[in-house]
């Protein structure tokens, strides 16, 4: 409930922000991560961060610590509690439980290749049990917002196809041009230059051999179903 400038929780309530949130971070580390009473500890600095990086709101470990160990008084200021719903609908189902006067947040999301995980081609939001999104779906997102934002390295016109891998079919995306030249690679989920390991962002660049790869542009999928360069190396 909102009262003034001030919303306020039932215990029921904070209870269902308390496991939502927890389960929220869950999902964006990929694992269960324990959070104790001890508000100085290394996973309540990376829920901080996670926290951060997704609403661009920094808060304090001990009102994180407070409601994940149940002691917080419920009372939130809208901002404070608006980032901590806006967190936890990025990665979870859950609906969000107050969206104020109409508004609309766009958020950022991870994205995963779901090939890697034995199923049908496509993504993934924000984990592997998170909404599925199909590759005609991703197909079309990579070559209507995603290509068209690097003109110099990717020509206009180029579009994406999958292709087989070693005998594992459909595993990698790959991007031709006009004349159907192979010139590129699309990378969804997963960063070739630490093992392959999974931070949800998408990458263009270039397979020189099976060890070794240049990235071109890193892009972040937002909840709007666009995609904004985090970093250009061209």
């Amino acid at each position: 409930m909102k009262s003034g400038n001030i919303i306020n929780l039932s215990d029921g309530e904070l209870r269902d922000l308390s496991r939502n949130l927890r389960a929220a971070f869950n999902n964006y580390c990929l694992k269960e991560m324990e959070l104790t009473g001890y508000k100085d500890s290394e996973n309540y600095q990376k829920l901080i961060e996670a926290i951060q990086e997704t609403t661009g709101v920094t808060l304090s470990n001990s009102t994180l610590r407070d409601i994940i160990k149940l002691k917080h008084n419920g009372q939130f200021r809208p901002d404070t509690f608006d980032a901590i719903d806006k967190f936890i609908s990025a990665y979870t189902k859950s609906p969000r439980s107050f969206k104020g006067k109409g508004r609309v947040e766009v958020v950022k999301q991870k994205v995963f290749w779901s090939v890697n995980q034995g199923y049908k081609p496509g993504i993934f939001i924000n984990g592997f049990n998170g909404p599925f999104i199909e590759w005609e779906k991703v197909k079309e997102e990579l070559e209507t917002k995603v290509l068209p934002q690097c003109p110099r390295i990717i020509p206009v016109g180029s579009r994406v196809e999958l292709r087989d891998f070693y005998g594992k079919k459909d595993f990698v995306v790959w991007i031709f041009d006009k004349s159907d030249q192979h010139i590129a690679s699309v990378w969804l989920g997963g960063n070739p230059y630490k093992q392959w390991f999974v931070d949800g962002l998408v990458r263009i660049g270039k397979t020189h051999s099976d060890t070794s790869w240049e990235v071109y542009v890193i892009y972040q999928r937002y909840s709007d179903g666009s995609y904004r360069i985090v970093k250009s190396f061209v």
